[in-house]
């Protein structure tokens, strides 16, 4: 990974609106102070381009890093690169709502994210240098914000890896997705709630101890699938536990550090717990997890019956290529998708198809422990 721009230090960047203000915090580091509804934009200062030249490659992919203190509070953050100094000739990423975390955020980027101004072409952008850029952050009606950008840098084209991840323990994972994955030798991670096993439509132990036997790693969903931010942190860490200690006593614990809050759901004692007992903790959040991205706090991207083969087999293929984890998270599998749980048989054959046809990297969750 190389550093194309350190937003740190003083006096770097001037707020181009009447709203908000533009500073550093204690470190240094350049910061939005975004009130209710509106916006602010910090443009890099006249007279500082000549130091800051860079060029930006249609090759190549980039992680934005920032801090933020109220994730729902944010409509969309962008990053604008101009190839004049008047602005004219310019090019952004944009990260919008649904993809924001509390504290520190990396988004990985590519050309698919990338919008073009009028005129503005690839080539432009790769033979001519960045001479300007700003960033703006967006609010909404629920309130302000403070966002804190570190960095913008070019990731490395290693290789990247694909998790398949499921949840709950659906029978489908045993009937559908456990023999097409290991048709092609393919591991997959399962996250387990013990209270719902071997009742309707759920796995029987003795079927998670044969996908366990033949390397699909079970991990911690709580013990009764209960959202973990509804609780108290003492109900939380029990809720942990427990289902740690069953999945042990299955012979089936190996994993059961790893967590999936169930529904989705946590806080800042969840974080907490996990960070002090557990190894990481994996949200409902969409993205892609990069290697200096916050363990409690993993993203997916979530396979719901509005998520096309085609954008599936594009998101593999930008990994695949361009480095970085991503993490695809399944429930049930069902043609007729009747449910947001469902993802369509032939979708999910089409993807692990592919998958095998590019000789993709698939890992679990264990991989986790070495990627961080």
């Amino acid at each position: 990974m190389s550093q194309l721009i350190n937003f740190q230090g003083s006096n770097l960047f001037s707020n181009i609106n009447t709203t908000g203000s533009v500073g550093v915090d204690a470190n240094n580091y350049l910061q939005l102070r975004v009130p209710v509804n509106t916006f602010v934009t910090a443009r890099r200062n006249a007279g500082t381009f000549d130091t800051t030249h860079f060029f930006l490659n249609i090759s190549e992919r980039y992680m934005l890093s920032l801090n933020i203190d109220a994730p729902e509070n944010i409509n969309a953050i962008t990053v604008y690169f101009s190839l004049k100094t008047d602005n004219t000739q310019y090019g952004y990423f944009k990260i919008s709502a649904g993809s924001f975390i509390k504290g520190r955020n990396e988004f990985l980027l590519g050309w698919k994210d990338f919008v073009f101004s009028t005129g503005a072409t690839k080539a432009n952008f790769t033979y001519m240098p960045i001479v300007s850029y700003q960033v703006r952050v967006d609010t909404n009606t629920l309130g302000a914000a403070n966002v804190q950008f570190y960095s913008f840098d070019t990731m490395d084209s290693s290789q990247g890896k694909v998790l398949i991840w499921t949840d709950d323990a659906w029978n489908d994972q045993y009937n559908v997705i456990y023999p097409k994955l290991r048709r092609y030798g393919y591991k997959f991670t399962l996250a387990i709630a013990p209270s719902r096993v071997g009742k309707t439509d759920y796995c029987t132990w003795t079927q998670l101890k044969e996908m366990h036997g033949n390397g699909v790693v079970m991990v911690n969903h709580t013990y009764n699938h209960i959202n973990l931010k509804t609780l108290s942190y003492q109900d939380q860490l029990k809720e942990l536990n427990s289902c740690k200690l069953e999945l042990e006593n299955q012979g089936m614990g190996g994993s059961a550090d790893i967590v999936a809050y169930a529904n989705g759901g946590y806080n800042q004692d969840t974080q907490n717990i996990i960070t002090s007992y557990f190894a990481m903790g994996r949200t409902v959040i969409e993205g892609l997890q990069s290697k200096t991205g916050d363990k409690t706090q993993l993203k997916i991207i979530n396979l719901l019956p509005g998520v096309s083969l085609d954008k599936a087999k594009k998101l593999v293929y930008d990994c695949h290529n361009y480095g970085g984890l991503l993490i695809f998270l399944l429930h049930r599998i069902d043609n007729t998708e009747p449910s947001s749980i469902y993802w369509s048989y032939d979708k999910f054959v089409g993807l692990i198809d592919y998958l095998h046809e590019i000789r993709a990297q698939v890992v679990t969750a264990e991989h986790l422990r070495q990627y961080f």
